[in-house]
């Protein structure tokens, strides 16, 4: 599966305006981490980044767990 086919405008936009605006520690915050699975599940506030709940992760983590 591609995921920039599925790619979804709004957090695609937050990405790009943190770029543009010169925003590179909470690029670095939302790009260089990534989500735990602990006793409660994935949690974490919405947004775009690999540390955050958006269409990606999600897609990422109900792949690992069909396996």
């Amino acid at each position: 599966m591609n995921y920039f086919k599925l790619l979804n405008q709004k957090t695609k936009e937050q990405i790009e305006n943190l770029l543009q605006n010169g925003k590179h520690k909470e690029l670095r915050d939302r790009l260089c981490c990534r989500l735990t699975f602990g006793t409660a599940g994935l949690r974490s506030a919405m947004g775009a980044g690999f540390c955050y709940i958006n269409d990606l992760t999600v897609i990422q983590s109900t792949q690992v767990s069909t396996l």
